[in-house]
């Protein structure tokens, strides 16, 4: 278990502008991690935020990390790569990460109803499956800094939560433009 934070932390990038929310990533994580297929064993999902718009949902490896810090069995740490991850044997279930991770970043924690812990994605151990399964190349792994992590997840939450007004006419191209481009 590592307590430093990296400077730059890996995770799976999206761009939206090639995404088609097909959910062949949500069938490959399941497929790989658990044996089966079904969203609610993914540690990868694809909403639908509104008609004809579906995102992919993915841990963003937060630099603060809330769902660490809410853990009361301290089954979530961050490895040495800066990837957070959950040990399944000493994860309760309790769903506080859950709860913590909607309100304070971008929803990317469940509880698997059939192993009754939390899941999240961990990069499969630096080499996600996901990534190369896109037929549209959508995903990418990505190192970001502590700004560029907070912009990304910022515009997430904007969609997210509601404001998609303002962000789908923030700029010239709409929606993909503003979350995927960086200043």
């Amino acid at each position: 278990m590592s307590s430093s934070v990296p400077s730059k932390i890996p995770q799976i990038y999206v761009d939206y502008s090639k995404c088609t929310g097909c959910g062949i990533c949500e069938a490959t994580c399941a497929g790989r991690r658990e044996g089966r297929f079904g969203r609610v064993v993914s540690r990868i999902r694809c909403i639908r935020a509104e008609p004809a718009l579906d995102l992919p949902i993915v841990c963003l490896q937060c630099f603060d990390a809330p769902c660490i810090n809410v853990c009361k069995s301290h089954a979530k740490y961050r490895n040495e790569k800066g990837i957070v991850v959950v040990d399944e044997s000493k994860c309760t279930g309790c769903g506080d990460c859950v709860n913590t991770c909607s309100t304070r970043a971008i929803g990317a924690v469940w509880v698997n109803p059939l192993k009754k812990v939390a899941i999240k994605c961990d990069l499969c151990g630096g080499d996600p499956k996901c990534i190369s399964a896109c037929p549209w190349q959508a995903l990418s792994l990505k190192e970001l800094d502590h700004e560029e992590l907070r912009w990304v997840r910022e515009r997430l939450k904007a969609v997210l939560f509601g404001m998609k007004h303002n962000l789908l006419n923030a700029r010239p191209g709409g929606f993909a433009e503003t979350v995927t481009s960086h200043h």
